[in-house]
């Protein structure tokens, strides 16, 4: 894209400050914030917002390496914890509801993980119980916690997010969530 997507602006925040205030909008507490590539740039938008930042040095081997840290780092500031909620910041209609019911559905259904429902597929944001952090840990490469969610699915609850298939990858798709914003909301 040329910059940094985080810092793409969308409705007068920056879509890593959406993605931060609305985690923090919730009650599910601490937010960790894994920043990779763009660190230093992105440094500043966090100022003043009640996160742990974790810097990953090695972003280059992809999502893996960020999961792996956000869940170290939970452990460590909240060693009691028995769920972690991974999400994105390029899904913009990711809102607190949507977060607070993949917890509620998780308690309700007693499954290891409770995943966002669209396009046909389990995704982010995605709420993974203890049971799988080891292999959470273990995960590689440029591979997200989908790869976890296919391999155990009688273990998945899935909660309807059909706006979740809105994900900005290129210049096209934030030119697209920009000329259509009134429809999509």
């Amino acid at each position: 894209m040329g910059s940094p997507k985080q810092l793409l602006t969308y409705h007068d925040a920056t879509l890593l400050e959406h993605a931060v205030n609305t985690a923090l909008s919730t009650q599910l507490q601490p937010v960790v914030v894994v920043l990779g590539a763009n660190f230093e740039a992105l440094l500043p938008v966090l100022a003043g917002k009640n996160v742990a930042i974790v810097k990953n040095n090695g972003w280059e081997e992809g999502m893996a390496s960020s999961l792996r840290l956000g869940l170290q780092h939970l452990q460590q500031l909240a060693p009691r914890h028995d769920g972690i909620i991974f999400m994105v910041c390029d899904q913009p209609f990711v809102n607190s509801s949507l977060l607070e019911s993949l917890m509620t559905t998780q308690h309700s259904t007693g499954k290891a993980a409770t995943a966002s429902s669209y396009a046909g597929k389990l995704g982010t944001p995605a709420l993974f119980h203890q049971t799988l952090w080891r292999q959470l840990q273990q995960l590689q490469g440029d591979t997200g916690a989908r790869k976890l969610l296919m391999a155990h699915p009688d273990e998945v609850a899935a909660v309807p997010f059909e706006a979740g298939v809105t994900d900005i990858d290129t210049q096209e798709d934030y030119d697209r969530l920009m000329n259509n914003q009134s429809v999509l909301e």
